[in-house]
């Protein structure tokens, strides 16, 4: 192995156990109420460019994603423009499995994890924190790639009875199927006021 593969592996490796947080490379299930508590951002937005090229500290392939955002919900606002960097899935041996890319033109409901230390950033649970927007009849709906599965798991009674979560409102998290995106906007801006005020540090 080349050194310059060899600094490639090491950086990548920093990057995985140490430049994020520890959830946002291990792929274990989360619920809502811990991608609202982990994530940085959390928006509803367009891709609008992606440019991938090769980081000059790491040696590493990155991609830069610039999203225009429809509704800021954590971290951000409606009507910014918002750009992030993931490592590149395009190239050998050195790509995170499971880590989602996000093509012009995608619509997509993001949460993503602060920036490590040297500027990159993933979706909370990989492709759990990455909610495709699709029109269903004549409303949109989100989904993400466990078919929203994972957005129940675990949930304690004394988190749904102190965020004021609605018995039915439960249910729609419980059921894997789409849910109605003006509902799943309210569900978490509804958990993240509850995070906000207790006074979490949302990490």
């Amino acid at each position: 192995m080349s050194w310059r593969r060899a600094r490639q592996r090491i950086w990548l490796l920093f990057l995985v156990f140490f430049g994020t947080e520890l959830g946002a490379t291990t792929v274990q299930t989360v619920n809502l109420f811990e991608m609202v508590r982990l994530a940085d951002r959390v928006f509803w937005g367009t891709c609008l460019k992606m440019k991938t090229e090769q980081d000059g500290t790491t040696g590493l392939l990155v991609t830069a994603y610039t999203f225009e955002v429809r509704e800021g919900i954590k971290g951000v606002s409606s009507g910014e423009t918002v750009v992030f960097r993931q490592i590149s899935q395009g190239q050998k041996g050195f790509g995170i499995p499971g880590l989602p890319q996000y093509p012009e033109g995608q619509q997509a409901l993001l949460f993503l994890h602060a920036d490590s230390r040297i500027g990159l950033t993933s979706p909370v649970g990989l492709s759990q924190g990455v909610f495709q927007v699709e029109k269903i009849q004549d409303y949109l709906a989100v989904s993400n790639s466990l078919g929203n599965r994972n957005l129940a798991h675990n949930i304690s009674a004394e988190l749904v009875g102190g965020s004021g979560l609605t018995d039915h409102e439960k249910e729609v998290l419980e059921k894997p199927h789409p849910i109605p995106l003006s509902r799943f906007l309210s569900l978490v801006d509804k958990i993240q006021s509850f995070w906000s005020g207790r006074g979490h540090s949302m990490q």
